[in-house]
């Protein structure tokens, strides 16, 4: 599994500091949703296209928060409970003994990690103007 940690950003602190915790947590849900949304939109770009279903089976989920920590997980649907079941991702990705691997997963996050930090601020910017709009109409009710 890969995982990404992403820390940091002092303008984020700031703007949480000024708002509600409820709607800090709201926002930063959303965009660390949205980071994950941009990696799962990447990662079917360079999915080979062997029949389709390996694509439609990269999802971006969202997981429930625990300890305080916000998660959203890229995934690739397997199983019976599966509408796109592409349990053949891992053959893929790293080969077998006659197929040769096509990581398409580690490159897609690769080829986002030097532009993260452009789209987690693109991504709490488009969140928070969302969010503001958001409050904006339910004021004016």
């Amino acid at each position: 599994m890969i995982e990404i940690e992403i820390r940091g950003i002092e303008e984020m602190d700031r703007v949480f500091s000024e708002i509600t915790p409820r709607h800090a947590v709201n926002i930063s849900r959303a965009m660390i949703h949205g980071i994950a949304g941009e990696i799962r939109d990447v990662a079917r770009q360079e999915a080979p296209e062997v029949d389709g279903i390996l694509k439609k089976a990269i999802k971006a989920k969202r997981r429930r928060m625990r300890f305080d920590w916000i998660q959203s997980d890229v995934i690739v649907e397997h199983g019976t409970s599966a509408k796109n079941d592409a349990f053949y991702w891992r053959f893929v990705e790293r080969g077998t003994s006659q197929l040769p691997a096509r990581p398409f997963v580690l490159t897609s996050v690769r080829a986002l990690e030097s532009r993260l930090p452009d789209i987690m601020r693109d991504q709490f910017l488009a969140k928070l103007t969302k969010a503001i709009e958001r409050q904006r109409r339910r004021a004016a009710r």
